[in-house]
């Protein structure tokens, strides 16, 4: 394993842009936040690229949450212009380790790990311990 090997690349490919940092997993941090619009790049892996040129970390793992269906060995995106496979997006990585999510079930995954700040009232009522958690969101519809 690598000397960085508790150094993960993160990221967040939307419709419109590509976002990336570095994460610390034992410390919970994230440094290093760039936010690329994804014209400006034939490919997810070139994205990861020119990111990775900027950070001095190489991480040894990555964890990318993509708004597209993940099924099969080829994934497209669901805005067009990207595809991709796992194994070409772990070597633009340069990462040992690499998880590809829908950005639907990353959020819902994120749900437990949530605080109070890092949430919003939207109704009445105050929420239950231990309650079931929904995660609702509308992709590029809202603009």
């Amino acid at each position: 394993m690598s000397s960085y090997s508790r150094i993960a690349l993160v990221g967040d490919i939307g419709g419109n842009h590509a976002r990336f940092a570095i994460s610390d997993v034992d410390e919970l941090t994230v440094t290093h936040y760039a936010s690329f619009r994804r014209d400006l790049f034939a490919s997810l892996e070139d994205a990861i690229r020119a990111y990775l040129k900027s950070v001095p970390q190489r991480p040894a793992m990555a964890g990318i949450a993509v708004a597209s269906p993940l099924a099969g060995d080829r994934f497209a995106m669901t805005d067009g212009g990207w595809a991709f496979t796992h194994d070409g997006v772990l070597a633009a990585t340069g990462a040992e380790k690499l998880c590809l999510l829908n950005s639907f079930e990353a959020l819902a995954l994120s749900l437990p790990h949530l605080t109070g700040h890092d949430l919003e009232k939207v109704c009445g009522g105050d929420p239950a311990e231990g309650a079931a958690k929904v995660a609702i969101g509308s992709g590029n519809a809202l603009g």
